[in-house]
């Protein structure tokens, strides 16, 4: 359901008509290749938010496991916030 919500927001987001679940079902057949790619983009989710959760309230062994979570779970994405992360650092900072 919540896959169908954001095809909706996104098609509501291009000034197109949403798709109704029917129609939104029949255009993406159930697949365990997509059934793993969208439970891995969902733990990814899950574990960077709580990170940042984490870091914010100062629990920094807490961060560090979900951080290593998401990096387990979606290696890709992981470095590519890491190395966004460490490019906003200042110059000269370590």
């Amino acid at each position: 359901m919540l896959r169908w919500i954001e095809a909706r927001e996104l098609a509501r987001d291009r000034r197109e008509a949403p798709p109704s679940l029917v129609q939104y079902r029949a255009d993406r057949p159930f697949t365990r290749a997509r059934w793993w790619l969208d439970l891995r983009r969902d733990l990814f989710w899950y574990f960077r938010s709580y990170c940042l959760l984490a870091f914010a309230e100062g629990k920094r062994v807490s961060a560090a496991a979900f951080a290593l979570g998401a990096a387990a779970v979606a290696p890709r994405n992981a470095l590519r916030l890491l190395r966004r992360r460490l490019g906003q650092r200042e110059p000269g900072a370590v």
